[in-house]
């Protein structure tokens, strides 16, 4: 084994802990080549604080050069810009050794123009690589940029493809809105089978509004087996968690007997809720339950006045009947 004296670059044993041609200690040696390369461009910190640091990353140790990257785009001692562009560099150098977080930093660096020419191209291509090799915020990421449409045309079904690989770190509203989209068809084809997937996906996460959309595809049988009982099970769990239009569609199914017995009594309930937090649609069926009562009691009143009439004139009757037979 041996080192190299990085001063006069001589070949010495492993055994010797100074050059044997200019005496430089094995460390010295280092530093003073390091100070050497990385004079005047903001090193001199790291030098002081953590120079084992910036020699395994001199080395080609991937770790290490991210780390020096991640030291550099975090350091306020160093000039935003040149910080900037070392971080870069170094991010570029550990991406280009396989390490995976640097291959997403270097993708933001790009996206943002931060140390190097903006290039969403070049962003796209670091971060599929990572993603490609099983990086989850890579992939967490991609399915972002592809859902928002962030570098161009947004692409459902790629950014699907790239939340289903971390299901588990993919936020409910997310998947909603990737099921709302296939419930529009805004950007893709109408699919309903694909809405009420991830429909359900969100549901699961416990995101109200898309619980009561899983309601509405079994209340309607869009992507899935109608199925009143079931709709009326997710419609309750999405109005218990205060979702107002699961409030509405819980009220209309007492009020009509879909997948429950009629029941005002609860429609009421549920509409008044509903109507509280400002669902106009809910008010509007409270108007129509008022106005059917109304309109019954006047009804019954019509008909007991009819009946009233007819019973007196049913006595008035007797009587006259009765004077003729005397």
């Amino acid at each position: 084994m041996s080192w190299i004296c990085k001063n006069c670059e001589t070949e010495n044993s492993d055994t010797l802990d100074v050059c044997e041609v200019c005496n430089s200690s094995r460390e010295s040696s280092v530093l003073d080549y390091l100070r050497k390369k990385y004079v005047d461009s903001g090193y001199s910190y790291i030098l002081k604080t953590n120079p084992d640091l910036l020699i395994n990353a001199d080395n080609g140790d991937r770790v290490a050069q991210f780390k020096v990257g991640k030291w550099f785009e975090a350091h306020n001692r160093v000039h935003t810009i040149l910080r900037n562009e070392i971080a870069a560099n170094w991010y570029k150098l550990a991406a280009n050794n396989g390490q995976f977080d640097a291959m997403v930093k270097l993708a933001k660096c790009y996206a943002e123009g931060r140390g190097v020419p903006k290039s969403t191209v070049k962003a796209l291509y670091w971060l599929r690589r990572a993603a490609n090799n099983g990086h989850s915020s890579a992939r967490l990421e991609l399915g972002n940029i592809y859902l928002n449409g962030t570098w161009g045309k947004k692409d459902l079904n790629e950014a699907a493809k790239w939340f289903n690989l971390v299901e588990r770190l993919v936020r409910a509203d997310d998947y909603f809105s990737i099921g709302w989209s296939f419930e529009k068809g805004e950007g893709v084809d109408q699919n309903w089978d694909k809405a009420f997937l991830y429909y359900q996906k969100s549901a699961d996460k416990g995101y109200a509004p898309a619980i009561n959309n899983v309601g509405y595809c079994y209340d309607m049988g869009y992507g899935v087996t109608q199925n009143w009982i079931r709709a009326v099970e997710e419609y309750r769990k999405a109005a218990e968690l205060g979702d107002s239009c699961a409030q509405n569609n819980l009220g209309i199914c007492y009020e009509y007997g879909k997948g429950v017995e009629i029941n005002l009594d609860e429609a009421v309930k549920w509409y008044s809720k509903a109507a509280e937090q400002g669902y106009s649609q809910a008010q509007q069926a409270l108007d129509r339950i008022k106005s059917r009562y109304n309109d019954n009691r006047n009804d019954y009143g019509c008909l007991f006045f009819f009946l009233s009439i007819v019973f007196v004139f049913g006595i008035v009757l007797s009587l006259v009947l009765s004077s003729i037979e005397k």
